[in-house]
């Protein structure tokens, strides 16, 4: 019982230790949801990719020699968009990856891992990437496509990303004007519309739109950005 005690003890000493860390420092944090209905491309079969949340094991700091020294605890942090990448296999692009960066990046001890979603009958390859500079995070989105008469033929060649920053002060998320990063294949002959996040929010999910064995359109999951005295906005 001794033991026991000694390390709920020493457990709730690290956790305070850890709250006074945090205590007068603004951070970052996820709340409401929005999906926009617009669909840049063409619809399809839905499949989502949510990265907005991530969680990792962190060994729990005790003083020396305390018992319990190698328990550890679980955080959950939010993350953002940075990055889109997609393959082909034989000209059908099948096989799309949402890369994140952590909102509070300089206070994890681990980055998110990115999803994907590949709907691939053979091997994919023809690689290309989408990504935004340090700092920024996904606000927007347009594809392009091939501009074939029958629609339902038609299949996503290009994708461009449209940015915005998190500063700490309002607003909390700042649109970047600038030309969007972008990467198409040759065979890219129609961009279609704009889809974003309203003011507040940025993207932590991709709306993936497929027919058969490729990918015909994208849209966003979006979450507001609000400010918060820990990165953490959970801890097990």
């Amino acid at each position: 019982m001794k033991a026991i005690t000694h390390i709920i003890t020493a457990s709730l000493m690290a956790f305070t230790a850890w709250s006074t860390v945090y205590a007068d420092q603004t951070y970052f944090t996820l709340s409401n949801t929005n999906i926009p209905s617009k669909i840049s491309g063409y619809s399809g079969t839905l499949t989502r990719l949510n990265v907005g949340e991530f969680s990792y094991e962190e060994p729990l700091s005790l003083p020396s020699g305390d018992y319990g020294s190698e328990e550890t605890r679980l955080r959950h942090s939010h993350a953002g968009i940075t990055d889109v990448s997609w393959q082909e296999n034989h000209d059908k692009p099948c096989d799309i990856k949402a890369t994140p960066r952590a909102l509070n990046r300089a206070s994890v001890k681990k980055q998110p891992s990115p999803k994907s979603k590949n709907i691939c009958t053979g091997r994919a390859g023809n690689k290309k990437v989408v990504s935004l500079p340090a700092g920024q995070y996904v606000r927007g989105i347009s594809v392009c496509t091939t501009n074939k008469k029958q629609s339902r033929k038609n299949r996503l060649k290009g994708i461009a990303l449209y940015a915005a920053t998190l500063p700490t002060s309002p607003p909390l998320v700042r649109s970047i004007n600038a030309a969007a990063e972008k990467a198409q294949h040759t065979n890219c002959r129609k961009w279609h519309q704009y889809v974003g996040c309203p003011n507040g929010y940025i993207a932590t999910g991709l709306q993936i739109y497929s027919q058969d064995d490729s990918f015909r359109g994208l849209g966003l999951k979006c979450r507001k950005v609000e400010l918060s005295p820990s990165p953490f906005f959970s801890t097990e």
